[in-house]
This record gives structure tokens, sequence and C-alpha cells, in this order.
């Protein structure tokens, strides 16, 4: 039942990444997430977060087959960052660096991988203790873009996160997670 209320919307959907995917294009997306990481002095810390996404495709397609597919530059911010370690301790933070590889060979399905590199700033100290407040974030992993027409998309992920103080405190017991995300994009 559910299958055919959306059919209408996926079956116009036709070769929309290569379509929307090209040199030029602008995305913009709103995202929100949640996951959990070891933090070495509590143990499981379980976290959540929202952001929005800028990005910009800088090449175009190449390779043939399921390798067809282009490189975008972007950045994040996140306005909401909130970790539960015992206490909740709420944050935010920018990604000014984030490279997405998208494989456009599909009809509306379009897997993408990407990795990143930001900064979070925490109301205390992240992993408690002798830490610091602000933290670098390394961020890998893929997820898949379903194109619901052309120039949008709803977005799945899920990523291997990396948070370190990077030597800011006297102890930098670091967090390392997975975090998995939905969202909505717009590219233009």
């Amino acid at each position: 039942m559910a299958l055919l209320l959306f059919e209408p919307c996926f079956a116009s959907a036709q070769g929309l990444p290569s379509e929307t995917l090209h040199p030029g294009t602008w995305r913009l997306g709103v995202q929100t997430g949640v996951g959990v990481g070891n933090n070495h002095v509590t143990g499981a810390s379980p976290y959540w977060s929202t952001g929005l996404q800028v990005g910009w495709t800088f090449t175009p397609e190449r390779f043939p087959g399921r390798g067809r597919g282009n490189w975008e530059y972007g950045l994040e911010f996140v306005p909401v960052f909130v970790v539960r370690q015992g206490n909740t301790v709420s944050g935010f933070g920018v990604n000014p660096v984030v490279f997405r590889r998208t494989f456009t060979h599909g009809k509306r399905l379009a897997p993408f991988f990407e990795s990143s590199l930001g900064l979070l700033f925490f109301q205390s100290h992240v992993p408690p203790g002798d830490t610091s407040t602000e933290n670098l974030a390394v961020q890998a992993g893929g997820g898949i873009y379903l194109f619901t027409r052309r120039g949008r998309a709803i977005s799945f992920a899920a990523k291997i996160i990396h948070i370190s103080n990077g030597g800011l405190g006297d102890r930098n017991p670091e967090i390392n997670g997975i975090h998995f995300t939905v969202g909505y994009q717009w590219f233009r």
C-alpha cells in the first residue's frame, strides 16, 4: 500500500542523480542525527546533532558504469550538538572541510562517501575531566541520496566520528563513535 502512495513521485525520478549533479551545482541540506561513542572516561556517550550543509559540485562526471560520479566540496554548520556523558553538555560546531564523492549511475538512488574535518565547541569539558571545551572532529562514512524529483533528495548516512581536543587540555581522551543521519537536500 505504502509503495503505491509513493510510486508517482518515484516514477518521474528516472536518471535524476546524473541530471541533477553536474559542475557548478549547489547543494543546500538540513539534517539531524544520533550516535554513540566511547569516551574512555564515562563509557558510552550518546549524542544528537542537527545541521545545515552547503556543497558545490566541482567536477564533471567521470568514469563509466557504476563508477560514474563527481566530487563536491562543502561545509557544514552544526548549531546543536548535545552529548550525554553523565551530565548533558550542549555545543555547536562547524565543519569547514567536507569532500563528498557521489556516484550518479542510478535512476533515483545515488550512493556517496565523504570525509570531513571540523571543530566542536561545548559549554563544558567533553569528555569530562581535565580536557577542553574545544574539540576537533574528524568524520568519514557513506550514505545514499533518494531522489524524489529533480533537484530534491532525502539523504541517509552513517559515519564514524573521532572527537579529540588535539592536546588543548591537560588530558586528551578522545570519543570514537558512529553517527547516523537523515536529511533533506535541495540542488540548484
